[in-house]
């Protein structure tokens, strides 16, 4: 999934969402792995909350994080 721009702040908080989903089932962990993520404008600021995350899949989202960033110094 490619997240773009879009003018509409809703559906970029809804949008960047659903990524965060995507990204989440790739990697392996269950829709479950955070307790909501939800998309919500505050300020006219488009935000996403992950909600609650177990400590294994936090790790796990970070353990591919640090990957990608050490792929991306190389």
């Amino acid at each position: 999934m490619t997240v773009k721009p879009n003018r509409n702040l809703s559906a970029d908080s809804a949008y960047a969402a659903e990524a965060i989903a995507e990204a989440l089932a790739k990697i392996g962990l269950p829709a479950s792995a955070c307790g909501e993520v939800l998309p919500y404008v505050r300020n006219g600021t488009p935000y996403v909350t992950w909600g609650r995350m177990r400590a294994d899949h936090a790790e796990r989202v970070a353990e591919i994080l640090i990957k990608h960033a050490e792929s991306v110094e190389s």
